[in-house]
C-alpha cells in the first residue's frame, strides 16, 4: 500500500492535505493534527482535505471540519473534504457523514471517478469566484451562498434529537459557531431576500421562550395548575336521569348502584351510558370537566399554555440564479453586476490605474477636472442581512444608473462601499449629483431594511490634487 507523503500527499495525483488525530493507526503520515490544525498554513495548491476517521474520534473530526469551514477564505472553507475511513456512513454520526463531500476506504486509497469528478468540479467553482485583493468573506450570508455554489448542494433538514430545534442542516452547520439556530435563520433570510428557493419539508411546534421542540404537554387543574389530577367517567342513569362520577355509583359496593334511586346498573347502553368524564384535582380538591393544557419545555423549563406555541417551518433550500451571481461576484457586487451592461465596471486594480492615468491627463493639459467619489451604503453587509427583498438592490442600481454617465467608472472597495471616477466633473457638480443619489438610496433603505440607524454617505476628492500615495490610502481606509 502506497504511503501518503508528509509534505506532498497525493491520491492518484490529486493533491490532498491529510489530517490525522494523534497517532495514525493506518501508517500514514499526516501533515496536520486534528487538535492543532491551522488553516492559515494550508496552501491553496492542495485540492482537498482528507480527514482520517477511525470510529473513535468523531468529536475531533467534527472539530477539524468546523475549523476548515469557519475560515473566511472561500479557497479554504469551500474546499472538498474527503473522509478516509473503513467504516460505512451508517456506522458514523450524521454530523460527520453529512458534513463531508465524499467517503473513501482508507485501506484502499483509490478515488472513484465520481470522487475525482467532484473534487475537480468544486475546485473549478472555487476558481470562478471573483475575489478582490484577497478579501475575506466576513458576511455569513455570502459564505452560505458560496458554499452552496461550490458544492452544488441543496440544504435539507435532518431530524436530530441532540438539537433543541429538532432538525439540523448538517452540510452547513459547521460554517457557524455554537448557535444552533443560525443556519435556519440565515437560510430563511436568504430565501426571503430572493437568493434561495425553498420547498416545504415539515413543521414543528416549539417553546415560545427558547424555541426548543422538546416539550411535555400535560393536563392541569384550571385553579391551581397542578398536574396531579384524577380523571373518571361520568355515568348517566337512564331511569332517574342521575349524572354523577362513577365513584359515586360504587360507594357501598364494587357493583354499580345509582346513588339517587339505589337501583343496580347492569348493562351499559341499556341501563346507563358514559357521556363524558370528570376531573378532580388531588391538590386543591376542585372538580372540573375541562382541564387546561400546559406545556413545559425540557430545555428551559418555561411553562406556557398550548395556544402560545411557536410554529417553525423546516424547508429544503437551493441556490437560484440571483444567489449564484451573489456567490460568484459578492453580495455588494450584485449592484455592479446589474450596472455592468451599461457602465464601466472594473476591478480595483484596474480602477486604481484609471485614476492614475486620469490624474496625469488632467495635470498635463490643465483644461478640466475629474473627481473620485467614495459612496458607502448605510451599515454595509448588516444592511444586506436585513434587506426585506433583494429587489431593493435593483432599485439602488437603477438610481445609480440614472446619476452615472457612460464615461464614469465604478468599482467595489469593500462591503457596500463603491468607488466612482466621475470624469470631466468638478467637485461641485459631483456633490450635487451625489446628494440626490444618497437621498434616494436612504429613502429606499428606510422602507426596505429593518432597524437601520445610519445613513448612506459619500465624500468627493479632486483627482488633480491626488498623489499616488493618496490613491493607495483610499483602499487602506474607506471610511467616509
Amino acid at each position: 500500500m502506497e504511503k501518503l507523503q508528509y509534505d506532498d500527499s497525493t491520491i492518484e495525483k490529486k493533491q490532498m492535505v491529510v489530517v490525522a488525530y494523534d497517532q495514525d493507526d493506518y501508517g500514514y503520515e499526516a501533515k496536520y493534527d486534528l487538535n492543532i490544525i491551522d488553516v492559515k498554513t494550508i496552501s491553496n495548491e492542495q485540492k482537498s482535505f482528507g480527514i482520517i476517521y477511525d470510529g473513535k474520534n468523531a468529536k475531533s473530526v467534527k472539530k477539524a471540519i468546523s475549523i476548515i469551514k469557519q475560515s473566511l477564505d472561500p479557497k479554504i472553507y469551500c474546499k472538498p473534504i474527503i473522509l478516509l475511513t473503513d467504516m460505512h456512513s451508517n456506522e458514523m454520526p450524521d454530523y460527520v457523514s453529512k458534513a463531508v463531500d465524499s467517503i473513501i476506504p482508507v485501506k484502499n486509497l483509490k478515488q472513484s471517478p465520481k470522487t475525482q469528478t467532484l473534487i475537480t468540479s468544486i475546485n473549478q467553482k472555487i476558481d470562478s469566484i471573483i475575489l478582490e485583493n484577497e478579501q475575506k468573506d466576513t458576511n455569513i450570508m455570502l459564505r452560505v451562498l458560496r458554499y452552496a455554489y461550490c458544492k452544488n448542494i441543496k440544504f435539507y433538514p435532518i431530524k436530530n434529537i441532540k438539537n433543541k430545534f429538532g432538525y439540523s442542516y448538517y452540510s452547513i452547520s459547521d460554517l457557524f459557531d455554537e448557535e444552533e439556530s443560525l443556519p435556519t435563520v440565515i437560510l430563511k433570510a436568504l430565501d426571503e431576500r430572493g437568493l434561495l428557493e425553498s420547498t416545504y419539508v415539515d413543521k414543528a411546534h416549539s417553546c415560545p421562550e427558547c424555541s426548543s421542540v422538546f416539550i411535555n404537554f400535560k393536563e392541569v387543574c384550571p385553579s391551581c395548575l397542578s398536574s396531579n389530577i384524577l380523571m373518571e367517567d361520568l355515568i348517566h342513569h337512564y331511569v332517574c336521569a342521575n349524572l354523577t362520577p362513577e365513584s359515586t355509583y360504587k360507594e357501598n359496593s364494587s357493583e354499580l348502584t345509582c346513588p339517587k334511586c339505589m337501583k343496580e346498573l347492569k348493562r351499559i347502553g341499556v341501563d346507563f351510558d358514559k357521556p363524558s368524564v370528570m376531573f378532580k384535582c388531588k391538590k386543591c380538591e376542585k372538580e372540573f370537566q375541562d382541564p387546561n393544557v400546559l406545556g413545559e419545555c425540557f430545555n428551559c423549563s418555561e411553562k406556557f399554555p398550548s395556544e402560545s406555541l411557536n410554529v417553525t417551518e423546516f424547508r429544503e433550500y437551493e441556490l437560484n440564479t440571483v444567489g449564484k451571481n451573489a456567490a460568484i461576484y459578492g453580495m455588494e457586487n450584485l449592484i455592479l453586476e446589474m450596472l455592468n451592461s451599461e457602465q464601466n465596471v472594473m476591478d480595483t486594480h484596474t480602477f486604481k490605474k484609471c485614476i492614475g492615468l486620469e490624474r496625469l491627463r488632467i495635470q498635463r493639459y490643465k483644461l478640466s477636472n475629474s473627481t473620485l467619489a467614495i459612496l458607502k451604503i448605510a451599515e454595509g453587509d448588516k444592511a444586506l442581512l436585513r434587506l426585506k427583498n433583494f429587489d431593493t438592490l435593483k432599485e439602488i442600481a437603477k438610481e445609480m444608473k440614472i446619476m452615472l454617465r457612460t464615461t464614469d467608472v465604478l468599482t467595489s472597495l469593500s462591503d457596500m462601499t463603491f468607488g466612482i471616477l466621475m470624469t470631466e466633473t468638478g467637485k461641485e457638480g459631483s456633490e450635487l449629483a451625489l446628494n440626490r443619489l444618497v437621498d434616494n438610496i436612504n429613502d429606499l433603505l428606510a422602507s426596505n431594511v429593518e432597524g437601520i440607524s445610519k445613513q448612506t454617505v459619500y465624500k468627493v476628492i479632486s483627482v488633480s490634487q491626488m498623489t499616488e500615495e493618496d490613491i493607495e490610502k483610499i483602499w487602506e481606509d474607506v471610511n467616509v
